[in-house]
């Protein structure tokens, strides 16, 4: 590739350890984006014949946090979209491969999220380079907190501090937030700062026993995280002594829903997404970047005999949940191609029916969509149901009629081209249209086959 600087760091003797730094100034370079996430090569070499050398993958980016107006990449203000993550997937376990983290990565980014919250612990290296590479931002979170778990963090500070899309440190989760002293989070920053000055720190919670940012002055963190807040909470803390930290909502909306196909608003979910997510849409409020979760996960199940969470917008399997289309209308299809937070994806439009009652209830059946348009139009049969006025990702309820015996079936399809295996005969249909009318009246037909020597065929 193109050189773009380069700089002579001085002289070793053999066999003697040299640590040494040298400043560059680049020419012409191309700023590491959401949607253009341009990243170089940086070698270091021993001048000598043969010598060795080694590489690093870097970039270059700004990002500024506001207690005002939230937070800005390459002096563009965006809102944080993105959900938590545990790291574990369906039968594999916690041993992820790259192309199994990639396929987690690049649904954030169908959903429209554009970042991924490590919760609640480091991650596998790869996690990081893949995130480097698509433009995915990353809240990295430590695990343990303590007086005895100073040097992890400052560990894995030093561990990833080359990744670009890494743009705050995370102290700690929740509970564990609470039970030290101050001076552990005084020493915790001091432990990050000496192996990375450049990038603030944050915690998913209220900090230390004072469940304070800062003591008598003295900072501990520069961005206040908050779990399952509402607006009130952010609205209190911004009023008050520490209306210029600046607050993100780093976890929320726990919206329990299986992947069954039941009626949505029955389980509440639209409203729990819509509510839950709001604060990150207070002005002064960088956003919503840690919904729980992108996935389901083993453990924290809900009752015997479950065995896994069913927080998730993708299944246990990776498979989207109906609620999933809410996040890819309001935060992928719901922004411009050119808003500096939207993933590098094509314009789009969602329209989705998110639940389907698998049999009619008396006369009549309720069926739930979503689209991104201010109208949707349902068919039924082919059959439309009309034009309701919609607000574009939200939910939209259609009261359906079921249809009278005498009108006409238009759903099932021949295949006349192929030879279906598995259809059951009918002796009475003796004409095409009597065995296309055989399968209208038959629950679950889908096919219908009818040729004068073989007679009528039909089934799923």
């Amino acid at each position: 590739g193109r050189e773009v600087a380069s700089c002579s760091a001085g002289t070793v003797s053999h066999g003697e350890s040299f640590l040494s730094s040298c400043s560059i100034t680049p020419h012409n370079i191309s700023l590491w984006s959401i949607q253009s996430p341009k990243l170089y090569r940086l070698q270091a070499q021993l001048s000598a014949p043969g010598s060795d050398s080694a590489n690093v993958t870097v970039a270059f980016r700004t990002t500024k946090w506001d207690g005002q107006t939230g937070f800005y990449l390459n002096g563009k203000q965006m809102k944080l979209r993105g959900f938590s993550h545990h790291n574990s997937f369906a039968g594999i376990g916690v041993a992820i491969p790259a192309r199994i983290n990639l396929f987690k990565v690049q649904t954030t980014r169908a959903l429209g999220g554009n970042v991924w919250r490590t919760s609640h612990n480091p991650y596998v290296s790869h996690l990081y380079e893949l995130t480097d590479r698509t433009g995915v931002l990353v809240w990295d979170e430590n695990r343990d907190y303590g007086p005895k778990y100073v040097q992890e963090m400052g560990d894995m500070v030093k561990q990833h501090r080359n990744h670009p899309s890494i743009i705050v440190w995370s102290l700690c989760n929740e509970y564990e937030c609470e039970q030290s002293q101050d001076e552990t989070g005084f020493q915790f920053r001091a432990a990050a700062l000496a192996q990375d000055p450049t990038r603030p720190l944050t915690a998913n919670g209220n900090l230390d026993k004072s469940g304070t940012p800062s003591v008598n002055g003295k900072i501990k963190i520069e961005v206040q995280g908050f779990s399952h807040s509402n607006n009130g909470t952010f609205e209190k803390f911004h009023s008050g002594q520490f209306s210029n930290v600046p607050t993100v909502l780093s976890e929320c909306c726990s919206c329990t829903a299986s992947n069954q196909r039941l009626p949505f608003a029955s389980r509440g979910v639209p409203e729990c997404l819509r509510n839950q997510n709001s604060p990150g849409l207070l002005p002064f409020v960088a956003g919503s970047l840690g919904v729980w979760t992108l996935f389901d996960y083993f453990g924290e199940q809900q009752s015997w005999p479950n065995v896994a969470c069913q927080y998730g917008q993708m299944d246990i399997a990776g498979f989207p949940k109906p609620h999933a289309y809410w996040y890819r209308a309001n935060w992928l299809a719901g922004f411009s191609v050119d808003d500096p937070g939207r993933p590098a994806l094509p314009d789009l439009k969602v329209a989705r029916v998110l639940s389907l009652l698998p049999q009619w209830i008396s006369n009549s059946t309720s069926i739930n969509t979503l689209s991104s348009t201010p109208y949707s139009e349902l068919l039924v049969n082919n059959v439309s149901q009309g034009v309701q006025a919609a607000v574009p990702g939200q939910q939209t309820t259609w009261k359906v009629t079921k249809p009278s015996a005498n009108e006409p079936c238009v759903f099932p399809v021949t295949l006349q081209s192929v030879q279906c295996h598995g259809l059951a005969s009918v002796g009475s249909a003796v004409t095409a249209d009597e065995c296309r009318a055989a399968c209208c009246q038959r629950h679950g037909c889908r096919v219908w086959q009818w040729a004068a020597d073989q007679g009528c065929w039909v089934g799923g």
